[in-house]
């Protein structure tokens, strides 16, 4: 009963911020369409993967060896995601409104599969990316002299090429500070342990 409730909750919220007023209101300007609207429908998403039971998880994880297939499916869908035409695309088309989110909420649920059995470098080499990404798109949209998305304006664009960026920066020093300054104990979790333990760490998620 108390599960059936949470995913009451949790359905009544996504319908909220995708149908109404309220969509309406965050996708008539682009930092709230793409910095708030999608975020939190990936945020809906985590939290419907961690209601899942343990046999779907379990299930689902079979084909997640190390978090690889996890992290090329949020790669791929965050990256289609992010181009300006795939935001005029949602705007435009009740396909791709649908597609977007239901591939968001596909993606907060992979991460919350992913997430426990992640490689330490495969997770590196994601979050390496994720940072590339936000800064790639950041300048992208900062320096472009033309309107990227056609149902916004060259304003809105300029906003959240200087958000994406700042995140960027604020996240490559926060990194850098955590290697300068951070305690020993990244390397004592990263090392691999010596066989018989090998085994036991290169594990399929559970």
């Amino acid at each position: 009963m108390q599960q059936a409730m949470k995913w009451l909750l949790l359905l009544i919220n996504l319908l909220l911020l995708t149908v109404g007023p309220l969509s309406e209101l965050l996708e008539e300007q682009m930092v709230l369409h793409l910095l708030f609207q999608l975020p939190v429908l990936v945020l809906f998403g985590w939290f419907a993967g961690e209601m899942l039971s343990k046999k779907w998880q379990t299930s689902a994880n079979q084909y997640n060896w190390q978090g690889i297939t996890g992290v090329v499916v949020i790669t791929v869908v965050g990256l289609f995601w992010m181009l300006p035409s795939a935001l005029d695309a949602a705007l435009e088309s009740n396909i791709y409104a649908f597609a977007k989110v239901t591939s968001m909420l596909l993606l907060g649920c992979t991460w919350s599969l992913t997430h426990r059995c992640i490689h330490p470098l495969v997770k590196g080499v994601f979050l390496l990316e994720l940072w590339a990404m936000l800064g790639r798109f950041g300048y992208l949209f900062k320096v472009s002299p033309d309107r990227l998305c056609n149902n916004y304006l060259l304003g809105e664009q300029q906003l959240v090429g200087h958000i994406l960026l700042t995140l960027s920066i604020v996240i490559g020093a926060l990194w850098v500070a955590k290697i300068l300054f951070g305690n020993n104990t990244t390397q004592e979790k990263t090392d691999i342990p010596s066989s018989p333990e090998v085994k036991g760490y290169l594990h399929v998620c559970k």
